[in-house]
């Protein structure tokens, strides 16, 4: 059986489909801005993005690398801690967090930089999350 439709009908179609995967993408993208910011370091679909020091903006996740990671730095065991003196403002680095990321083709895990878990009390603040970047 052959189903014919006439051009009207496709254009109608498709402008539909597109205004559908608009208003989506508009109402993930204002869940993500109405997040506090430790529930948007703790969702794999957000990412909070370092404006400038002490702002922060939380975003839709806008590629593959940031799509399901999570920013949160919890750190299970004393076994996955290390601190890098080498850096300023270093942060401990959680090796399982950078494994989720590094598991990704042309992903690239960058640590966080003198930024501070909300809850926590910190010597540094205003710095840049952890991220799940593309090389």
């Amino acid at each position: 059986m052959l189903i014919m439709f006439n051009s009207s009908t496709v254009q109608y179609f498709i402008v539909t489909l597109i205004i559908f995967c608009s208003t989506q993408t508009l109402a993930e993208e204002a869940d993500c801005q109405s997040l506090s910011e430790a529930h948007c370091l703790t969702s794999s679909q957000c990412t909070l993005n370092y404006i400038s020091e002490n702002t922060y903006s939380c975003d839709m996740a806008k590629n593959t690398c940031e799509q399901g990671f999570t920013q949160w730095t919890l750190f299970p065991t004393d076994t996955l801690i290390e601190n890098n003196s080498a850096k300023s403002h270093s942060a401990p680095i959680n090796y399982e967090q950078m494994k989720s990321c590094e598991i990704k083709a042309g992903c690239k895990y960058s640590n966080a930089e003198g930024y501070c878990e909300p809850g926590f009390n910190c010597s540094v603040t205003g710095g840049k999350p952890a991220m799940c970047e593309m090389e």
